[in-house]
């Protein structure tokens, strides 16, 4: 019995112990990382202001993987289906469930070709280039104008100034928000 690495307890053991709760430490998860800036440093870099601010959840929803993620291992001729004979770089080994394996995607990209059979064929991610839907038309896009296309930003949170609290009542307030 001492091999299962259960805890046996009597009845009245077991309803004293209901009484204490079961202490769960709890992850912190970050939903921001950034500066927060008081005043406009290219204005006046003299009285501008950097801190460093970090936001956390105070909750957060923890769900369990989809079980799409994961298939029962069944073989084929001997061999498990699926699976080489050679260990698979970064396949995901389950010491605790070894009757399961990770379902692995497989994209295939085709492309109208009225010249094969079907009217599509199959092509190589390499040979695939980027676009934007303009409509119902893909613009397609290099590599070298997608990249003039970006914007360079930095996150953080910037206060530029505040006014006087004479001028801002809550009419003036809700008029600029709506």
């Amino acid at each position: 019995m001492e091999s299962c690495g259960g805890v046996f307890a009597t009845t009245v053991e077991a309803i004293e112990n209901l009484a204490i709760p079961d202490v769960k430490e709890s992850k912190w998860y970050a939903s921001y990382r950034g500066m927060l800036s008081l005043g406009d440093f290219n204005k006046n870099p003299d009285t501008a202001l950097f801190i460093d601010v970090e936001r956390y959840f105070k909750t957060k929803v923890a769900r369990p993987p989809g079980a799409s993620s994961y298939t029962t291992r069944s073989t084929v001729g001997g061999e498990p289906s699926g699976q080489s004979s050679h260990t698979v770089e970064g396949d995901t080994e389950m010491p605790d469930a070894p009757d399961l394996a990770q379902v692995r995607s497989n994209f295939v990209y085709k492309v109208n070709d009225p010249s094969w059979v079907g009217g599509k064929r199959d092509v190589d991610r390499s040979e695939l280039s980027r676009g934007y839907l303009y409509g119902s038309t893909a613009v397609p896009i290099s590599a070298e104008d997608e990249n003039v296309t970006k914007l360079e930003t930095v996150q953080g949170f910037e206060i530029i100034g505040f006014i006087p609290s004479d001028k801002a009542s809550p009419q003036r307030v809700a008029e600029n928000i709506c």
